[in-house]
């Protein structure tokens, strides 16, 4: 990757922050290191480009972070600054930046991962080493020559798709460790929607709620674009469907909960805004809670894959990870108060409850 990232790193005698090295390599920000800092987030452009790329450096230990957006030079860094070393970038870039990319049995997913990652650091360069934000005008399409998204691109492979909906079906479900009665169950309006799963695929986070918490017909919801919900061949008797465009108002009013499973880090900070303004007005104040499952990365010491899920995030979809303080500044920019952030036992994906 033409950065010039090791070599600057090197040359310096103290650490470097994250916009110096942006200055040097001319490139965005965001795509050196990370933008935690609430003063940086509130930057309407967000400067976005450089951090993104040393926080998963940083965690095979190619670089030293220091401190929240500060990074020195490792032992590793000399040889990674060589010639040698720069002509095999490329192949570099597909196994540390997407690690997990290799242990995936199926030749399909190795094919939708690696392909886009051989071509990081072309369509970085192209781009001027901006982060892409339009989900059908970034690197997947650069990379497989679409202009569609990749989930409309995935949907017309089967064997692709019911790849990713497995999946989203692997990890333990959150009803274990997040407190329903009390955060939900209590002070329930019977008349009201109990759960609304918005981009719920095909159920299976309701149908473990129904299977814990039974409820009436209609009052679990699940919704999801029209091709999906039409290929769900079953559901629990106690889950509606319905077909709902996330970027268009939300239909169902006054629910005590509409629940967002893994949606957020797909989309930029812009469309996720636009999915808020469409679910805000149909919420009750005071009553209605908005619960986003989505990982919450540490501003320094990131796990391996979150740092890998981020960079995968931004090169399949043009979407993102984000921390605690860009989730937080986000959501406050878009209407909604952060009430807590839940932790599960293995810090895994978080809740975000949000008001």
């Amino acid at each position: 990757m033409p950065l010039g990232l090791y070599k600057d790193l090197m040359r310096s005698a103290t650490p470097m922050t994250v916009e110096q090295l942006a200055e040097e390599a001319k490139a965005q920000p965001l795509l050196v290191g990370t933008i935690a800092c609430l003063v940086d987030l509130m930057r309407e452009a967000y400067t976005d480009s450089i951090a993104r790329v040393l926080r998963v450096i940083s965690v095979v230990e190619l670089v030293n972070e220091v401190d929240r957006d500060l990074y020195a030079a490792s032992p590793v860094a000399e040889v990674m600054a060589s010639t040698a070393m720069t002509a095999a970038g490329k192949a570099l870039v597909s196994l540390t930046l997407y690690p997990h990319s290799i242990l995936e049995p199926d030749r399909s997913s190795w094919d939708q991962s690696a392909n886009s990652m051989a071509k990081f650091p072309e369509f970085l360069e192209q781009r001027e080493f901006s982060c892409p934000s339009d989900p059908e005008d970034g690197l997947f399409q650069y990379a497989f020559g679409t202009r569609l998204g990749a989930f409309e691109h995935w949907s017309r492979d089967a064997k692709v798709f019911d790849n990713f909906n497995v999946f989203h079906r692997m990890d333990e479900s959150w009803l274990s460790w997040y407190p329903v009665k009390s955060r939900l169950l209590e002070g329930l309006d019977q008349s009201s929607a109990v759960l609304v799963d918005i981009g719920g695929g095909k159920g299976q986070n309701l149908h473990e709620f129904s299977e814990t918490f039974p409820q009436e017909h209609g009052r679990l919801i699940l919704q999801d674009r029209l091709s999906v919900i039409d290929d769900i061949e079953s559901l629990n008797g106690s889950i509606k469907r319905q077909a709902h465009n996330f970027f268009t108002p939300q239909p169902v009013e006054g629910a005590r909960t509409y629940f967002f499973s893994r949606i957020f880090h797909d989309w930029s900070d812009e469309r996720c805004r636009e999915i808020l303004r469409n679910l805000r007005s149909a919420m009750t104040g005071r009553y209605s809670k908005l619960l986003i499952h989505d990982f919450v990365l540490s501003d320094t010491d990131c796990f391996i894959l979150q740092a890998g899920f981020d960079t995968h995030m931004m090169c399949m979809h043009a979407g993102m990870e984000r921390t605690r303080h860009r989730w937080e500044y986000f959501l406050h920019e878009s209407g909604f108060q952060v009430v807590r952030f839940w932790i599960p036992p293995d810090d895994s994906e978080r809740i975000i409850e949000a008001e």
